[in-house]
């Protein structure tokens, strides 16, 4: 069974490996006519009638630590995809920046991405998002979405839609490829509740003037974004610096906890285009 991982697979945690633009295959396994072992198929290894299966390989540690990475991954950009459904509504820069997130090779401390996309929630008119935009990133295409309406349907670099995202009044809910619900964002006043996919309470943010408050599962707080003109600044769990996000016409710039910028987004008329932080442009939406 082919799976093809693409920009939106964030919206589904079921949706394994999550790297951008990049295909691999899960080989079926058989089963050993001698044993009741199984032998993945198209592995190389054989069943000879007088020694049975050969002994499989176990995986290397650095092969263990590097599955518990991405799947740490894929749990931070589930988590930054949510809360910045709950703090600005599902948007193209949204999208782009889970991509972006996904293909991180191992998580980071404290997931700042979330704080960073709550921020840039903060300064983002909420544009008018209709139609369909393309993404790229490295000058490949690497996904595409169509919103219609209260849908916005996300498809991979190969055509197929692999989730999408629903606003209904104070509620948003997003889908895997299956169709099934994998979390859920229901707004009240100033209060986003979060849910996951098993219907469990994630988190929640809390809007008061121009200060949004971040909250756990249990309640706790995990950090809080700052809004003074065109700068949010950011601050993690202990009240810390995290950085800030600057709106100035039509560039927002990120920086990080040492001052310096880490990325930019600019945008010039139909495409959005994004940059690292040394200035290389890493990637575009474009409707």
């Amino acid at each position: 069974m082919n799976k093809y991982v693409c920009i939106a697979a964030v919206l589904s945690l079921s949706l394994a490996g999550i790297v951008v633009g990049q295909e691999y295959n899960e080989a079926p396994a058989i089963l050993s006519p001698y044993s009741s072992a199984e032998i993945p198929q198209g592995s190389g290894q054989s069943v000879a009638p007088d020694q049975g299966l050969r002994p499989v390989v176990p995986p290397s540690e650095n092969e263990r630590m590097a599955a518990r990475d991405k799947e740490a991954v894929q749990q931070q950009t589930q988590e930054s995809l949510l809360y910045g459904v709950a703090a600005g509504g599902a948007n193209p820069n949204l999208i782009q920046r889970a991509g972006e997130q996904s293909s991180q090779d191992s998580p980071q401390e404290g997931n700042p991405a979330l704080l960073q996309g709550v921020g840039a929630a903060s300064q983002e008119n909420r544009r008018n998002t209709q139609g369909s935009y393309t993404y790229t990133q490295d000058g490949k295409t690497v996904g595409r979405s169509q919103t219609t309406g209260d849908n916005t349907r996300v498809y991979g670099a190969d055509g197929r839609e692999v989730g999408r995202i629903q606003e209904q009044g104070g509620t948003t809910r997003t889908y895997g490829a299956d169709g099934r619900v994998t979390g859920r964002v229901q707004k009240s006043g100033g209060t986003s509740q979060i849910y996951g996919a098993d219907g469990k309470t994630m988190g929640r943010t809390q809007e008061s003037g121009n200060t949004t408050n971040l909250y756990g599962a249990e309640g706790q707080n995990i950090g809080r974004t700052q809004k003074s003109g065109n700068t949010t600044s950011l601050y993690d769990a202990k009240g810390r610096s995290s950085g800030r996000v600057v709106k100035q016409g039509n560039t927002t710039t990120y920086y990080g906890d040492d001052g310096r910028v880490s990325g930019k987004e600019v945008d010039r008329g139909g495409t959005i285009y994004y940059y690292d932080a040394k200035g290389r442009q890493t990637g575009t939406a474009k409707k």
